[in-house]
């Protein structure tokens, strides 16, 4: 029995990974959000889905959390940058290429526009592929996950919920404060250990492996209620007074965005849990296997169905449909790449 536990305990990632990749890919669909209309219907309804999805990024540096955090159980740390090299810096360099070939297809540059500045700048800020700019912070936690996992396993828990409340306070809390008092040089307070994006990993594997209490855990999913309220009442009360889209409580770092992706985590974990006693789980950990490759192609499969199409992307049967379309048919282009050992590197 013990032994079956355990494999759930890990199984219920396969179901948080493909809800997130979904999340990810509904998002994008969901681009027209970025084009405000008081008046028209389909931006209160994209409002919602944009605000629902949001934990997708989050999930993701907390799923790296909980899979990377003890790699040295398997592997060297050569061992460990070696993997993370082949299976996401190789893939986003060859991806991005593609992402330039695509944009001078739809004449989004033109042939003239390329030159060294050009090519290192599109790599680098990601301008050939907008939606790609997840694999630069995502390279900076790997680089620094090896700080966290060479901490020795029974300090862990002490030091990382630590690193959790003064990252929640000094990073998260006191910035998003700042932003109704108007205090803007409080930057030296804010500890590096756990900025940025720093701050997921450590939160996902704190949660894998020292669940919060019952009443904690209500707690946090109250506080995910609010925060998506707040996100979502909020960004809707500022754009309509301002006329566009009002990015105040918007971020993946944001106060907003932290209280509703920890909550949520916790229900679709318990979520998770139950599923990984049924055989259920097998279709989830089918669909987990190909979440980076759907990541990769996403976006092209959106945007070329719009434009050979003509689909209207504001049409909200084409927003909730369209992820699971684009999910398929990515993995089924995935399959037969797959099978062509030249290719098949580029889709890990």
């Amino acid at each position: 029995m013990a032994e079956k536990t355990e494999k759930e305990r890990i199984d219920y990632l396969y179901f948080i990974q493909t809800i997130a990749c979904f999340a990810v890919v509904f998002l994008h669909t969901n681009g027209c959000f970025w084009n405000f209309s008081a008046t028209g219907r389909y931006w209160k309804t994209a409002n919602v889905i944009e605000t629902f999805f949001y934990f997708a990024v989050p999930f993701f540096f907390m799923i790296s959390g909980i899979t990377l955090m003890d790699y040295g159980d398997r592997y060297s740390l050569k061992e460990y940058l070696l993997k993370r090299f082949n299976k996401t810096f190789v893939p986003f360099f060859v991806w991005s290429f593609i992402g330039l070939a695509y944009a001078l297809l739809t004449h989004r540059f033109s042939v003239g526009d390329i030159s060294f500045k050009f090519i290192v700048d599109g790599f680098i800020n990601t301008k050939f592929t907008t939606v790609y700019w997840f694999f630069i912070p995502l390279f900076s936690v790997y680089l620094c996950i090896p700080l966290f996992a060479m901490t020795h396993k029974e300090k862990r828990k002490e030091l990382f919920l630590y690193l959790i409340i003064i990252g929640l306070i000094f990073n998260v809390t006191v910035p998003f404060v700042n932003k109704f008092v108007g205090v803007n040089n409080l930057s030296d307070l804010r500890p590096g250990v756990v900025a940025g994006y720093l701050i997921w990993p450590v939160i996902g594997y704190y949660i894998h492996n020292y669940p919060p209490k019952k009443v904690m855990k209500i707690v946090l999913i109250l506080l995910s209620i609010a925060g998506f309220c707040i996100h979502l009442f909020g960004t809707y009360y500022y754009s309509m007074r301002d006329g566009g889209v009002n990015s105040f409580f918007k971020g993946y770092n944001a106060l907003p965005c932290v209280m509703y992706s920890v909550g949520m985590f916790l229900i679709l974990k318990d979520l998770g849990l139950l599923m990984a006693k049924t055989k259920a789980i097998r279709v989830f950990k089918f669909i987990a296997g190909y979440t980076f490759p759907i990541y990769l192609m996403h976006w092209y499969m959106h945007d070329a169905a719009i434009r050979l199409f003509n689909i209207d992307n504001r049409s909200i049967y084409y927003r909730l449909s369209a992820p699971f379309a684009i999910v398929l048919a990515t993995i089924g282009i995935t399959w037969i790449i797959r099978k062509i050992p030249i290719l098949k590197r580029i889709v890990p």
